[in-house]
């Protein structure tokens, strides 16, 4: 790994027993992120329990899907979720960044620039030569990361339904580093 790599921190790739960890994570930064940006009851009826149960199932999936953690000590500090994109009309050859979260506790010291890389390491792994992600076009914080990182918004937007609410998005597009 590189030596900007924080030393107290590994990533490696999830398995299906960090599925607790990375849901605990996942309800954590939800929960910061979009206070104010989504509904607070939405908010807080997000549940470790069901989201564990889910990145169970993610984290069972096959290459060229890809869950990494971010460990501090024995403690899960941030995740990524990678695979080929699943927007319709995408290139075959097209990945997708699905999940990136890090712990807030733990915002604004690098390691969500480390596991993006990490992130886009396993993207060009896969052959996958262009990445694309969905961000929530409210949520400044995540534009300022992902153009720091390299990624340029492509012009796409949508609404999503999330338990009753419409969300708008936006995507950004990026050819991976390392890629052919």
């Amino acid at each position: 790994m590189s030596a900007a790599v924080p030393s107290e921190i590994t990533i490696r790739r999830a398995e299906i027993t960090d599925a607790v960890q990375i849901a605990r994570v996942h309800v954590d930064s939800w929960r910061a992120a979009y206070a104010g940006l989504m509904p607070d009851d939405v908010l807080a009826s997000l549940s470790v329990e069901r989201r564990a149960e889910g990145w169970r199932h993610l984290l069972a999936a096959r290459p060229p899907h890809c869950g990494l953690i971010a460990i501090r000590g024995s403690t899960a500090v941030g995740f990524a979720y990678v695979g080929p994109c699943r927007d319709e009309g995408c290139p075959a050859d097209a990945g997708e960044l699905m999940a990136i979260y890090v712990r807030p506790d733990a915002w604004g010291n690098g390691w969500g620039a480390v596991l993006h890389r990490a992130a886009l390491s396993g993207l060009s792994a896969a052959h996958f030569p262009v990445a694309v992600l969905w961000v929530l076009e409210a949520n400044a914080r995540a534009h300022a990361f992902f153009a720091r990182q390299g990624w340029s918004l492509d012009g796409a937007r949508r609404g999503e339904e999330y338990r009753g609410t419409t969300l708008q998005v936006v995507r950004y597009q990026m050819r991976v580093p390392g890629s052919q």
